[in-house]
């Protein structure tokens, strides 16, 4: 816009009349459109199973956040921690793939990556209503997975591939899935190719058992790392 209006300066009246009857640049939306109930990522499955209480957070009146200066940086703080581990395939770490789970001393990938930055801001106070996990495909046709924090001002991406924080419509992904604000184990379609009208999902009372836990009837035995000769 700067450019433009210095190129305009010298014009005259009727050319100015030109310009300003052209209609505004397209507004990126702040918030991500979702649908359907879709079935959760097998991997998160999983990682609820091992850690039941950290799927059970959630709200029947979720609220977006105010983007304060102080959750700003909150948000840079934590972005860039958690970037800065080692970055280790499943395979690589536990000798398979799709495994959601925290880093840990080897590192994560970028599913684990996001679990982790959320649990950080849910130990700074954040509620959890607020901090989703999205999946998407990248431009080259590959699973990603971050965390979007659900603000007032938009939904923005901690991304373990970008040290920058972008609203969810200026990264170069297509969007698959993401959690509910209202129980973070009920998923949402987010791929605007597949949207459908549905009613909303008849979310359990909060405190209610994880479906999987109860399907399963016991907790499943820890990952287990394949060492690597």
């Amino acid at each position: 816009m700067l450019g433009l209006a210095f190129a305009v300066s010298g014009c005259a009246g009727n050319e100015f009349s030109a310009l300003k009857s052209l209609p505004p640049p397209p507004v990126k939306p702040a918030y991500m459109p979702v649908s359907q109930q879709v079935a959760p990522p097998f991997g998160y499955i999983g990682f609820c199973v091992r850690h039941p209480r950290d799927c059970e957070s959630g709200s029947d009146n979720p609220a977006r956040l105010v983007l304060t200066p102080t959750r700003w940086q909150t948000l840079m703080r934590v972005n860039a921690e958690v970037n800065g581990l080692p970055e280790i395939s499943d395979q690589e770490n536990y000798g398979a793939g799709d495994i959601w789970s925290y880093p840990d001393a080897r590192g994560g990938d970028c599913e684990d990556m996001a679990m982790e930055k959320r649990r950080r801001l849910m130990a700074a106070g954040w509620p959890g209503d607020a901090l989703l996990i999205a999946t998407a495909t990248d431009k080259d046709g590959e699973g990603h997975a971050v965390l979007i924090a659900a603000m007032k001002e938009g939904d923005l991406v901690l991304d373990n591939l970008d040290t920058a924080i972008h609203l969810w419509s200026e990264t170069p992904y297509r969007w698959r899935a993401r959690q509910s604000s209202r129980r973070p184990y009920v998923w949402l379609n987010a791929d605007p190719n597949r949207i459908a009208l549905a009613p909303q999902p008849d979310y359990p009372p909060l405190g209610a058992a994880l479906p999987f836990v109860v399907m399963t009837g016991k907790t499943a035995a820890p990952v287990m790392r394949v060492s690597a000769f």
